[in-house]
């Protein structure tokens, strides 16, 4: 029958999209611009983005270009260009079956070229000098307007010759030329025909090195045989007979330095002032973070002079922002029940061996606990107070509910209350109150939360001794799935049932022969009390719920349930009993939530209406979730006690695995009663399972 109304209710609701079905929004994305052009020098740029919908991609087909998607907008970071080329990147975006474009063009570096020095002074006689070349390319050359300076191009570097001079001083001139670049150098030679004094000379004599370790070569002019002297200890000068020194310096660590050294040739002396750069400096405070389980926002400052990026290692939990200086890290809430660690890696490049490297910052997340230092309590019959205590990590809040299943642990327990609701982290006590005792053992959950983590202790309190005088009565819900036939009937006389609530009944339908269920259940069983409710007209008959009962009912009523399904309440009133018989509507899960929900409300309101005589309802509920049974029940178990066993699916019947249908009883003092007996068997009969109770009722 399910499936049948499953059928009806997509086929009206196929014909109602088909009449109101909503234009489909097309996909859509844009920028501003599709065109952009940046400078030589690299730079940093935020676009804004418009998509029809936030799975929309960005991509960069050059290395150079790197993009960066946010919410509603793109960041293209765009290194230097170092050629003398333009070049271009495309950025794909992309949002469904959208797709634009955004064309990145970067002009090319300037021509340049320049020397380490644009004079170069030598003694009369033959020399060799050497003067550093830094060029926008390699394609560069270098000439001399005169023989007697020569000049050879080598890789970063010229080398003059410079032939020995006779005559009066003279200069020359080598231009050098990089494309459009050019330079010159002005060569003078001093007068050959002067006698000489003690002489030694250096094309440079300040020299900038950069922080790690490496060395250089300085070509030294002098009239004569020359030495160094030196007392920097994290530099050695070594000369040679070819008029070459070789300085080699160690890598800086620290602050900014500074050397000096003497070239001495006979009376002469010339000082060679030597600075190296300040050394790799990079530190970050602090170097640990920790985060409460709610998660949160922390900082890390950055203090460096090379550049660096900030990263996690594949952390769902964790992510970073980086701004000026600041690291912002994030962390989310911590559902699990165990401490995390992670670690942020600022990672920059090691200019001594040009090696990636990286500073981690540990960070650990602590995790919501809650531990229970004393274990489940048991109570006599006599005893109505329990002591429970637990140590908290946050903040916590507690609920007395009804034990035996996720479910019921989520709906508040009438039998006991909690002497306090909330408190603070650490450990804690808790009095646990019964409302007196009771004939039939009462078992509630003491919930602690703790953020996002639960923990369940269960109170039980034994029952009072049984009673020698008592009532017994066995009731049952069944979906009997449109049967009514003698196996229905077996089932019911089979386990000896006095008030039985169906579900899904034909009654003069061509589908079940034109027969009446209810009649035929009634002659089958032998009993009093068949009671039918009529909930659709359905070929050529009528579809509903019923009630057999062996003794026949003073009255009967039903009420109508919400939903867009018909459904009902059927409630037959005995001479010293009430059952209440029900099946509520099949929809979607949201609209279930919704109806069922009113519906609880609507079966506590008429079902208190009967202060005088003990009520017993049954019904399959079609309460497919733990949220909908939590909610639904939450409100029917305010007036009634669950009798059927929370745990035991009942749909469909071979291999169920859906909690359907349900047995409740009116909470009343006047009225108290013992669960003694139940189940809900497997059997072939129909589709569900029955679900039968037998209770003691106390006199």
């Amino acid at each position: 029958m399910k499936r049948f109304l499953n059928f009806l209710l997509v086929a009206a609701l196929t014909l109602v999209t088909a009449c109101t079905a909503p234009a489909e929004v097309a996909d859509s994305i844009s920028v501003p611009d599709l065109d952009m052009f940046a400078s030589a020098d690299g730079s940093t740029v935020t676009i804004s983005v418009t998509a029809s919908n936030k799975l929309w991609t960005a991509e960069s087909d050059a290395d150079w270009c790197v993009v960066e998607q946010g919410v509603s907008s793109i960041t293209l970071t765009i290194d230097k260009n170092t050629t003398t080329e333009e070049r271009m990147a495309t950025i794909t975006l992309s949002c469904g079956t959208a797709v634009t474009t955004i064309v990145v063009y970067q002009e090319p570096v300037e021509d340049s070229i320049a020397v380490s020095t644009l004079d170069v002074t030598t003694p009369a006689s033959a020399s060799t000098v050497i003067v550093g070349v830094s060029a926008s390319s390699d394609d560069w050359s270098a000439k001399s307007n005169a023989d007697w300076c020569g000049v050879e191009v080598g890789e970063g570097k010229i080398t003059l010759s410079i032939a020995e001079n006779t005559a009066e001083e003279r200069t020359a001139t080598v231009t050098l030329t990089c494309g459009t670049a050019e330079c010159r150098i002005k060569v003078t030679q001093a007068d050959g025909t002067i006698i000489v004094e003690d002489e030694i000379l250096v094309a440079d004599i300040l020299l900038n090195m950069p922080a790690n370790a490496g060395s250089l070569t300085l070509n030294v002019t002098a009239t004569g045989e020359w030495s160094v002297l030196n007392e920097a200890e994290w530099l050695t000068a070594e000369p040679n007979d070819q008029g070459v020194l070789t300085l080699t310096f160690e890598a800086n660590e620290g602050a900014e330095r500074s050397a000096t050294i003497t070239l001495v040739c006979g009376e002469a002396q010339t000082v060679v002032e030597i600075t190296q750069q300040e050394g790799l400096r990079i530190g970050v405070n602090p170097t640990s973070l920790s985060f409460a389980p709610e998660g949160g926002t922390l900082e890390i400052g950055v203090s460096a002079n090379v550049s660096w990026k900030a990263s996690t290692k594949d952390l769902s939990w964790l992510t970073v922002t980086t701004k000026n200086d600041i690291v912002t890290v994030k962390a989310k809430a911590n559902t699990g029940e165990n401490e995390r660690k992670g670690k942020v890696s600022i990672t920059y490049t090691d200019a001594a061996t040009n090696a990636p490297t990286s500073i981690d910052v540990e960070v650990v997340q602590s995790a919501y606990s809650v531990t229970y230092l004393s274990e489940s309590v048991v109570l006599n019959s006599d005893q109505t107070s329990a002591t429970v205590k637990f140590a908290a990590s946050n903040e916590w809040t507690a609920s007395i509910c009804f034990a035996g299943s996720t479910w019921l642990e989520q709906i508040a327990s009438p039998w006991a209350t909690l002497s306090a609701t909330s408190g603070a982290a650490g450990e804690n006590t808790l009095t646990v109150n019964f409302n007196g005792s009771d004939y039939k053992e009462r078992i509630v959950s003491v919930v602690v939360k703790c953020g996002t983590i639960s923990k369940v202790l269960n109170i039980t309190q034994k029952a009072l001794p049984t009673p020698s005088a008592g009532r017994k009565v066995r009731i049952m819900t069944f979906n009997q799935n449109i049967k009514g036939n003698q196996a229905i009937a077996d089932v019911i006389t089979g386990y000896d049932i006095d008030f039985v609530a169906l579900q899904e009944v034909d009654v003069n339908t061509g589908r079940s022969g034109g027969k009446d269920q209810m009649e035929s259940l009634k002659e089958l069983t032998g009993y009093k009390g068949a009671y039918f409710c009529k909930t659709i007209n359905y070929d050529g008959g009528e579809y509903g719920i019923g009630i057999l009962s062996k003794k026949a009912a003073l009255s009967t009523r039903y009420v109508d349930l919400p939903g867009s399904e018909n459904r009902k309440l059927l409630i037959a009133e005995y001479d010293d009993f009430v059952y209440a018989a029900t099946h509520f509507t099949y929809m979607s899960e949201s609209e279930m939530r919704k109806y069922h929900y009113e519906s609880a409300l609507i079966v506590v309101e008429e079902l208190s209406k009967y202060p005088d005589k003990p009520v017993a309802l049954g019904g399959d509920f079609n309460t497919e979730t733990d949220i909908n049974r939590a909610k639904t029940f939450g409100e029917i178990m305010t007036l009634m006690d669950l009798v059927s066993d929370p745990k035991v699916n009942t749909w469909p019947n071979a291999n169920s695995t859906y909690l359907l249908d349900h047995l409740f009883f009116k909470r009343d003092a006047k009225f108290p009663y013992i669960w003694t007996d139940g189940g809900a068997p497997d059997q072939s009969a129909a589709d569900h399972r029955p679900v039968w109770a037998e209770l003691l009722l106390v006199q």
